[in-house]
């Protein structure tokens, strides 16, 4: 568990949150057990002899007898591995020890990006920590979030953001802001910035929206409901709003960039935000060159390029 929060802690029957270093020490070797537990039957363990009642070999299938700080798991895993070998270790976090997590073992990334800069230093930092793992870029694929508003002209999109964004009330955006940024509710005013002495978030807090927000806010100079309208429904990602091409467009030029390889879809309303992407953005993004035509592997490891991870 690396999710902030004590009732995240309660899922996992702690009383206490553990402190940052706690929480990802638990997660590194929580994924060293999985990993094991994945790899305790072998390839071939499967026979499937109807005839004889023979489902496995079970001179490939083994224990794993993990002993650690926070685990005793005797093993096998309890049912054949995936088709995958392992599923896509998928994470998300961009606090120092978030990072280092990721760099150490994930294979795909959700990220915070307010813009381009955030975008293009989370990827710098990420890579950076990757060489030192004896890791490349390319064995970790990129997702910031991407929410955006789409409409047949620019100012049809800006009309459509404005409808829903005005349809907010400030008893909404007002304690949801306050959730982001850690502080009582009456230290926000609706039409005045941010306080300039916001402290750092405590323990529980999520630091990677709590930055990407108040780096937002600070250089655009926004009011609190500027901000708010800003966040959109992104809550710290980007908000992108114009025509299809536009985004084709915008999503093109992070990809060429290497500062993201693929994004986390936020519609602004579902189902027929996502219906739009797939049906408007979607050709013009195959006509690129940078999506897929067709599936040319079987599992979600095989869609996104990635290579065995048998560790």
């Amino acid at each position: 568990m690396t999710t902030t929060g004590h009732a995240a802690a309660e899922n996992y029957n702690l009383v206490d949150e553990p402190d940052p270093v706690g929480r990802y020490k638990r997660a590194a070797e929580f994924t060293e057990v999985v990993r094991k537990l994945w790899n305790s039957w072998e390839d071939g363990a499967i026979i499937g002899d109807k005839e004889k009642g023979i489902l496995a070999d079970p001179s490939k299938i083994h224990r794993i007898d993990h002993v650690g700080e926070h685990f005793r798991v005797a093993g096998p895993l309890s049912v054949p591995r995936s088709p995958q070998g392992h599923p896509v270790l998928v994470q998300a976090g961009a606090s120092k020890h978030g990072l280092d997590f990721a760099a150490s073992v994930a294979e795909a990334v959700f990220t915070v990006a307010a813009d381009a800069d955030d975008a293009r230093a989370y990827a710098k930092r990420l890579t950076d920590l990757l060489e030192t793992k004896s890791r490349a870029r390319n064995d970790v694929i990129i997702l910031p979030g991407l929410a955006f508003i789409l409409g047949g002209t620019e100012e049809q999109a800006r009309r459509r953001e404005n409808e829903l964004l005005d349809s907010i009330p400030d008893a909404y955006f007002l304690p949801r802001l306050a959730g982001i940024l850690q502080v009582p509710v009456e230290m926000l005013h609706p039409d005045k910035t941010l306080p300039d002495d916001l402290p750092e978030p405590a323990l529980g807090a999520s630091k990677s929206f709590f930055h990407a927000t108040v780096g937002m806010a600070r250089r655009e100079e926004l009011t609190v409901r500027q901000l708010n309208r800003r966040l959109g429904g992104g809550a710290g990602h980007q908000l992108f709003v114009g025509t299809p091409d536009q985004l084709a467009d915008h999503i093109s030029s992070w990809h060429a960039e290497g500062i993201a390889d693929g994004f986390n879809l936020m519609p602004d309303v579902l189902p027929t935000g996502l219906t739009d992407f797939v049906d408007q953005v979607v050709p013009l993004l195959r006509a690129k060159g940078i999506f897929r035509n067709h599936y040319e592997g079987s599992t979600l490891r095989g869609h996104l390029g990635l290579g065995s991870n048998e560790a």
